[in-house]
């Protein structure tokens, strides 16, 4: 059997190690009943995950039913029931309450936002009309983990005294033999060799520790960094020298920063509105087979 939702999910770990499934959701109009009962087992895997607690969902997208009455939870149609039935059974509470598409005759709650969590989920607003349908957006109030990178040393080998790092390993290949090395395992021989030749690059070869790369926005590409660089170090010199040859050497990187800073943000947004609408409309078929709902939701 097929289900021909298409959606998206994205799995995010946050500060109290909970974690929260955002779940972008389109269903055709017109689908039967059974249709929808597909939907039931990704949840039911979900629950079996979390089953300590009610696992945190916040489900959003067009599910086109313009039947269900969100004040009561109630309709007439029986594929609308089975969907309101969902939702009781997983303790999904719906929060648009204002019609999403607008048509020549009547107006409809189509698009819908659901959340085990109602207190995480504030500032719903339904917004101009966004194609066909109206841009609905909302806040949810969580705290996700950042990665950060752990402290790494680096070998500054441009630096490294290779002259007194060969003698310390020519020494050490004569105390090597001479210990008799084929009465020890290999283990014990593979330690010997990795320790000392660890230790003759911790004397001979300086290093550094970095704290990995500071985590910029996506607009801050490579190349505006560059001329955020470019801009700070012209600043120093005009402080410095005073000159008005530096003075304006330093404007004119400083309208290219913030001219490269305004162009990629709103490429970024460009790209995030597009890559929203995809989506939610043409993405791949998260639900479109059973195997392929258990993986998507594995991963």
């Amino acid at each position: 059997m097929e289900f021909d939702a298409m959606g998206a999910v994205l799995k995010i770990h946050l500060l109290n190690k909970q974690l929260l499934y955002v779940c972008s959701i389109y269903r055709p109009p017109g689908k039967d009943s059974e249709h929808i009962e597909l939907l039931r087992k990704p949840l039911e895997i979900l629950y079996h995950w979390h089953h300590n607690q009610l696992p945190f969902i916040v489900m959003s997208g067009d599910l086109n039913y313009p039947q269900i009455d969100w004040v009561s939870v109630t309709s007439t149609d029986s594929a609308s029931v089975n969907f309101c039935d969902i939702i009781n059974d997983f303790h999904l509470q719906q929060f648009v309450n204002k019609p999403t598409r607008h048509g020549t005759s009547s107006s409809s709650v189509l698009d819908l936002v659901l959340s085990t969590y109602p207190g995480t989920i504030s500032d719903i607003s339904v917004d101009c009309e966004f194609s066909d349908h109206c841009l609905v957006s909302c806040n949810i109030s969580s705290t996700p983990v950042y990665s950060s990178h752990p402290p790494r040393k680096i070998y500054l080998y441009n630096k490294a005294n290779f002259h007194q790092l060969r003698a310390d390993m020519c020494s050490f290949q004569q105390t090597f033999f001479n210990s008799q090395p084929e009465l020890l395992s290999v283990n014990r021989n593979w330690t010997k060799l990795k320790e000392s030749l660890t230790d003759a690059v911790d004397r001979n070869v300086p290093s550094k520790v970095t704290f990995g790369h500071r985590r910029h926005p996506p607009w801050l590409t490579k190349s505006v960094r560059k001329l955020i660089l470019r801009r700070d170090r012209l600043a120093k010199a005009a402080k410095k020298s005073g000159t008005q040859i530096d003075r304006n050497k330093y404007r004119k990187a400083r309208n290219a920063a913030t001219s490269g800073i305004q162009d990629e943000y709103q490429k970024h947004l460009t790209t995030l509105s597009a890559t929203l609408t995809l989506t939610l409309v043409h993405s791949t078929g998260l639900l479109s087979h059973d195997e392929l709902t258990l993986s998507a939701f594995h991963r």
